[in-house]
């Protein structure tokens, strides 16, 4: 069953088209890794299927429902979840009220902070810490957290609304090896046990590689291979985006 059915989508800025009739099909429960050379689309794809910007043309389904024209914030109470480039938390406040923010923003009904967070979202919120490897971090202040653990309390940020879909933009982004190689597992792990399926964007091509089950690689806004990584690692067309040769 798929997950994500992305059909003709394309997206232009001024006179620059930055993403061209693309198509794309994501199946459930799968890590799908999406490369490309700098300036190939991969992000304003991203920013199209979560809804922070609208296409020109084309559609987006999202468990078999058109979401085209649907608002960010609707495709997140659906399941749909991102994280960005940019490391996107709040710093000055611990790794627990990062995760309590989150989750109570799932309560429609939830509008003074300064209430008492209730004991079941401080549970959960552990739970997530958890499960994210930020179980001895939890009460410290994020912003004194290494660069690798803020991207994991990013992806913790993301899990807080229960997701079903998740897109990820460069979370390996800044990484040496070791954090690099930590995280790559953690999001195998996480798509495992929670049964995601996962839109990974990033430089690394050895960790795309190792990680997904299926590549899609994009240059000059446009699909050129997509398949199983060892299909799209030996592509001539992929080789020639990257070498040039």
């Amino acid at each position: 069953m798929s997950v994500l059915e992305i059909k003709g989508l394309t997206k232009s800025f001024g006179g620059v088209l930055a993403v061209s009739n693309v198509d794309l099909l994501l199946d459930e429960g799968e890590i799908h890794g999406l490369i490309g050379p700098n300036g190939a689309g991969k992000t304003t794809l991203l920013n199209l299927i979560s809804g922070l910007l609208l296409p020109d043309r084309g559609e987006i389904l999202f468990k078999g429902v058109n979401v085209t024209r649907r608002p960010a914030f609707l495709r997140a109470r659906m399941g749909l979840a991102r994280t960005f480039q940019i490391t996107n938390i709040f710093k000055e406040f611990t790794v627990r009220t990062n995760l309590e923010l989150a989750l109570l923003g799932r309560y429609t009904n939830y509008r003074n902070l300064w209430t008492k967070v209730p004991p079941s979202v401080s549970e959960k919120a552990f739970a997530v810490a958890c499960e994210v490897g930020l179980t001895s971090q939890f009460g410290l202040v994020a912003g004194q957290l290494s660069h690798g653990e803020q991207r994991a309390l990013e992806i913790g940020l993301a899990l807080c609304s229960s997701p079903q879909l998740l897109l990820l933009d460069e979370p390996l982004a800044g990484m040496g090896p070791k954090e690099s190689e930590w995280m790559v597992e953690l999001i195998r792990r996480i798509a495992n046990e929670r049964s995601l399926t996962v839109l990974i964007v990033e430089h690394d091509l050895d960790a795309v590689f190792r990680l997904a089950q299926r590549v899609t690689v994009m240059v000059y806004g446009q699909v050129i291979a997509s398949g199983a990584p060892e299909i799209v690692r030996s592509n001539p067309d992929v080789q020639q985006a990257y070498t040039g040769s």
